[in-house]
C-alpha cells in the first residue's frame, strides 16, 4: 500500500508590528466611535500574530489547566474582555473590554514586541484639548451639511464629523458612521453644486448598509440584500417627509452638470459662461433663531429650548452629530444676545430666555 503523506499546514506570515502602529494612530481622536473602530481593528491585527507565535512555538502552553503559562493566562483573559466588550451596549463599557483585551494581547505576544495601546492614549490625552480644538472647527466647516444628512434619513444612524484614518467607516455596534475630513470636504462640495439630494442618493448604499448586517455569533457580520432594500425604501420616505418640512433647503437640487473648466491662464471671472454660480449651503432660506442654518447644533439646540422649558443636558444632546456638544451651547450663550435671547446653563440644565427677562 503506497504511503500518503499529509499536507503540512500553511505557514503563517509574520505580522508587521508596522501596520499595528499605523492602526493604533487612529486613536488620536475625540470621538469615541472612531477610537473604538480602531481598537476592534488593532483585535483583528492580534488574531493572525497569535497564530504565527504559535507556530514558531514562542508562546509556551501547559497541558495543566490548573497551571498555565504566562502566555496561556494572558489569551485566557483576553479573550474574555473581547467577549465583555462585543456583548457591551455602553460605549464606555465597550472601549474598557477592547482595551483590556489589547493589553493581555500584549503580554501573550510580547517576542513580537508590539508597539503598546497605552502609548497611544497617553499622546491622546497629552493632545486632547488641541484635537478638540481642531475638532471643532472641523464641525463648524462641515457639520451643516452632515447635519442636513441626519434630519433626512432620521435616527436610526448617527452621523459623525471626526477625524479617522478610513474616509468612512462604522462604529463596532454599527449604530454611527463616522465622516473623517476629506469625506465630509467632499460631501459639502457636492451639497454646493448639486443639493440635498445628489449627497443622499451618493451615499443611500453606505448609509443603509448596517441595517443589512446581522452577527454571526463569532464576532462577524452576515449580509442580508433583502433587509437592505427594505431600509431603502424607509430613507427614501423619510427624506421625502423631510423634504415637505420647513427645515429643508428650498432647492433640493441644483446644477447636476459638472463645473466647466476655465481656460489655462484665465481668470475665474473669464471663464466660460456654462460654469455654475458656486452657492454655499445655508446662506439662503429661513434661519433658526435669527442666525443658525437647520441641521445644526445650534439649530437643533435652539428648536429644542424654544418650548420655554429647563432641559436636562444629556437629553438635550441626544441625537446631535457633535463629539462635545456643550461647546457650540456655550457658544449660543454668548451669541444669542446679539438676536434677542440667551442660554443660560446650570446644573447640568439649560434652558432659553429672551434677553431683558429676570
Amino acid at each position: 500500500m503506497p504511503k500518503v503523506k499529509m499536507p503540512k499546514p500553511p505557514k503563517a506570515q509574520r505580522p508587521k508590528t508596522s501596520q499595528l502602529r499605523k492602526i493604533l494612530k487612529g486613536l488620536l481622536t475625540v470621538s469615541l466611535a472612531n477610537r473604538l473602530a480602531t481598537l476592534a481593528y488593532a483585535l483583528q491585527w492580534y488574531d493572525p500574530a497569535i497564530l504565527y507565535l504559535m507556530q514558531k512555538k514562542l508562546i509556551k502552553l501547559s497541558n495543566d489547566p490548573k497551571n498555565p503559562t504566562k502566555e496561556q493566562a494572558a489569551l485566557h483573559i483576553a479573550a474574555k474582555c473581547r467577549k465583555l466588550g462585543i456583548g457591551a451596549t455602553i460605549d464606555q463599557e465597550k472601549e474598557t473590554g477592547f482595551l483590556m483585551a489589547i493589553r493581555n494581547y500584549e503580554k501573550a505576544c510580547h517576542a513580537l514586541k508590539p508597539p503598546l495601546v497605552d502609548t497611544f492614549y497617553d499622546l491622546f490625552k497629552n493632545k486632547k484639548e488641541k484635537l478638540e480644538s481642531k475638532q471643532q472647527k472641523m464641525e463648524q466647516k462641515f457639520g451643516s451639511v452632515i447635519g442636513l444628512l441626519q434630519k433626512s434619513i432620521g435616527s436610526r444612524l448617527q452621523l459623525i464629523v471626526a477625524d479617522a484614518q478610513k474616509a468612512v467607516q462604522y462604529n463596532p455596534s454599527l449604530t454611527s458612521l463616522n465622516y473623517n475630513r476629506d469625506a465630509a470636504k467632499a460631501l459639502t462640495q457636492k451639497f454646493r453644486q448639486q443639493g440635498l439630494l445628489a449627497v443622499l442618493v451618493d451615499q443611500l448604499d453606505v448609509l443603509t448598509r448596517y441595517a443589512s448586517l446581522k452577527a454571526d455569533g463569532s464576532g462577524g457580520w452576515l449580509y442580508d440584500p433583502n433587509e437592505q432594500i427594505k431600509v431603502i425604501g424607509e430613507v427614501l420616505e423619510n427624506f421625502l417627509k423631510f423634504a415637505a418640512s420647513p427645515d429643508a433647503p428650498k432647492r433640493l437640487v441644483r446644477n447636476l452638470q459638472a463645473p466647466v473648466p476655465a481656460a489655462q491662464g484665465a481668470s475665474p471671472a473669464s471663464s466660460a459662461k456654462g460654469a455654475p454660480k458656486r452657492t454655499f449651503g445655508g446662506s439662503k432660506g429661513p434661519k433658526i433663531g435669527g442666525v443658525y442654518v437647520p441641521g445644526t447644533c445650534g439649530a437643533i439646540f435652539y428648536e429644542r429650548l424654544s418650548d420655554g422649558k429647563e432641559w436636562d443636558l444629556n437629553k438635550l444632546f441626544e441625537g446631535v452629530a457633535h463629539a462635545h456638544p456643550i461647546g457650540p451651547l456655550k457658544k449660543m450663550a454668548k451669541d444669542g444676545p446679539a438676536f434677542g435671547w440667551t442660554v443660560v446653563i446650570s446644573n447640568d440644565k439649560a434652558r432659553l430666555e429672551k434677553v431683558g427677562q429676570p
